[in-house]
């Protein structure tokens, strides 16, 4: 399974750096033992590396390492 997470700085009216107390949502993947990673959304070419990289590590059986 791949989570995505796109982050537009806001959640239910509230600033995210007001609300979270982490600047990068993708720092809280660890707590859940997965890798997280940031993505510049506007970059495709980024953005479908990262993806592809995290489709084969699910489809390779890596799970929560």
């Amino acid at each position: 399974m791949v989570f995505v997470c796109e982050n537009n700085l806001y959640g239910m009216s509230v600033s995210t750096a007001r609300s979270t107390a982490v600047k990068d949502v993708a720092t809280r993947a660890v707590a859940y033992a997965m890798p997280g990673v940031i993505v510049d959304g506007n970059d495709f070419a980024a953005v479908a590396e990262a993806a592809f990289a995290a489709a084969d590590r699910a489809r390779g059986g890596e799970g929560r390492r």
